[in-house]
């Protein structure tokens, strides 16, 4: 019988970009977007490692995997000169990656819990304000989305049947997402160590030397360039630096202060930590941007992150409450602040009054992200139950929901190792927790229906 196509598959994407668009026309992003100051830090960063790849002979930025550089930076490879040129194809690059998971989601929601609830649970990921902030950035959130929803797709398909060709997609998607954003590598390694054996225990050797050049091809190159740079085998050297940067700070400052916790109802309501903060990190005392070259940057980051490597271990050592208070500080706050976006909006301030809408805009993605927290604590209690209920248990997608919880776990969980973050560290697995919901959903309807017609029956 042959298939007809779903019309939702190519509708939803279509209300997605009105949507933008209409945001777009209330808020004034596009004329934000090109002043220097709108460009957030990190976004200068990838934009610097796509240089270094394309420009400078395929060198590997010691703190950014080249995942998401390699794509933007495409435009090298037809004349293009400056930064500004990739930027603007970062935004057309993000805003296709938005696109392209509205899709993916609802495809994967279908496979879960049928056509109608798939449609309706794609419009809150639609509305998801900070989705739009981040296709005018040079930054990872889109594409990570995208890779993440792409393997839950996958493994959806891999439940439904069981192919190693199938696995190894996922399998694949999941070492990319590590050039993309490092924070999946452990997980990766672990999937991958799942894949393995189940290749090995259906004794299919060409699948797992697929295996075997797959995460060589993604985490083993990223491996071996910065150990050729550097002298050390990593995927970046952000991980160290960030923990120094933002948790250990936060301990420091509980320990010179004797303030053990507080209550942060907005991004100023504790100026003595921001001040201690802006003094220990003050952009200006450090001598990386005064290096000669590439390779003494390289050099500084590796001998840098020797020093965050030994503060880490000794805080360990000698205080693992604080270091736990200060962890759960940071994922309190990310948990339940709004989008940082609404701050950056003032050029247009004179010009129209945009402080009403800044102020929905905050209410709104603070809502969104302590509903989605919420949501994920309530999802992993009924995975949990689910061990307990066999027909539950016995759920063909119930382990793939399962799968698709622990990496929004653990996502959630990394949070906790940055602050004034707000929601840019959750909303990247805010389609997995829609992915549980509608499983969740549909086996509680499909029990209803056959607990009220077996007692229909009676």
């Amino acid at each position: 019988m042959k298939k007809t196509s779903d019309v939702n598959v190519f509708l939803l994407p279509l209300l997605a970009a009105i949507y933008c668009g209409a945001l777009l026309e209330v808020l004034p992003i596009t004329a934000n977007f090109f002043r220097p100051e709108y460009i957030l830090p990190d976004s200068s960063t990838y934009l610097h490692a796509a240089f270094l790849l394309y420009r400078q002979g395929f060198v590997f930025d010691p703190t950014r995997p080249f995942g998401y550089p390699l794509f933007i930076g495409l435009p090298y490879l037809f004349g293009a000169v400056d930064e500004r040129t990739i930027l603007n194809f970062a935004v057309i690059l993000n805003l296709t990656c938005w696109l392209v998971s509205v899709s993916f989601v609802y495809k994967t929601l279908k496979i879960l819990s049928g056509r109608r609830a798939a449609f309706l649970l794609t419009l809150p990921y639609i509305l998801v304000f900070g989705y739009v902030y981040f296709i005018f950035q040079a930054m990872t959130e889109l594409a990570f989305t995208l890779v993440m929803v792409l393997f839950a797709y996958v493994l959806c398909g891999y439940v439904r049947a069981k192919t190693d060709g199938r696995l190894l997609v996922a399998l694949f998607l999941l070492c990319f997402s590590v050039v993309v954003r490092p924070i999946t590598l452990y997980f990766s390694l672990a999937f991958f160590l799942y894949s393995i054996f189940r290749f090995l225990k259906g004794r299919n050797w060409r699948s797992v030397a697929l295996a075997v050049a797959i995460i060589g091809c993604t985490v083993g190159l990223q491996l071996a360039m910065l150990y050729r740079e550097s002298g050390r085998a990593t995927v970046s050297f952000i991980q160290n630096y960030t923990m120094d940067r933002f948790l250990l700070t936060r301990v420091d400052f509980f320990r010179e202060t004797g303030k053990t916790h507080f209550s942060w109802h907005s991004y100023n309501d504790l100026p003595a930590f921001e001040a201690y903060y802006y003094r220990r990190w003050n952009p200006n005392d450090s001598i990386y941007g005064r290096l000669p070259s590439e390779a003494a940057r390289m050099r500084y980051w590796a001998d840098a992150d020797a020093v965050h490597r030994r503060k880490l271990a000794a805080q360990v050592d000698t205080g693992k409450a604080m270091l736990l208070k200060a962890y759960c500080t940071n994922l309190l706050e990310n948990s339940k602040n709004g989008s940082f976006f609404p701050r950056l909006l003032t050029w247009e301030a004179e010009r129209r009054d945009i402080s009403g809408y800044k102020k929905v805009v905050g209410a709104v993605t603070a809502l969104q992200n302590k509903l989605s927290c919420l949501l994920l604590l309530m999802v992993t209690l009924a995975n949990a139950f689910g061990l307990a209920v066999r027909r539950l248990r016995h759920h063909k997608h119930y382990y793939c929901a399962c799968t698709l919880n622990l990496v929004a776990l653990y996502l959630y969980a990394a949070s906790g190792i940055s602050f004034w973050q707000a929601d840019r560290f959750n909303i990247v697995w805010y389609p997995l927790l829609l992915f549980c919901l509608a499983f969740h959903i549909h086996w509680i309807s499909k029990e209803l229906q056959r607990y009220f017609l077996s007692n229909s029956k009676i």
